[in-house]
């Protein structure tokens, strides 16, 4: 009856601080396909400009690589890719 008087279920201290999880390799194979396939689109339909392409593809490239580095660097990995 929690959800019908409008209050939200009661969360655990330790699922909050919880590590953040990393992605499996099959997940990161199908969100990989996903983009891949937007990114087609986007091109073969000329939805947006080149510039927001490249824009895109860096930014699908970085996604990629960040899910696949260690935790320890994604954030220096992640300010270069924001320097670019």
């Amino acid at each position: 009856m929690a959800a019908m008087n409008g209050s939200a279920p009661a969360v655990s201290k330790s699922a909050v601080d919880a590590q953040p999880a990393e992605i499996s390799f099959t997940g990161l194979l199908i969100i990989g396909a996903q983009l891949a396939l937007l990114l087609l689109l986007f091109r073969q339909f000329q939805i947006e400009s080149a510039a927001f392409l490249r824009l895109a593809m860096l930014a699908f490239a970085g996604f990629v690589v960040h899910a696949l580095l260690p935790l320890r660097l994604r954030l220096p990995f992640f300010t270069l890719l924001r320097i670019r």
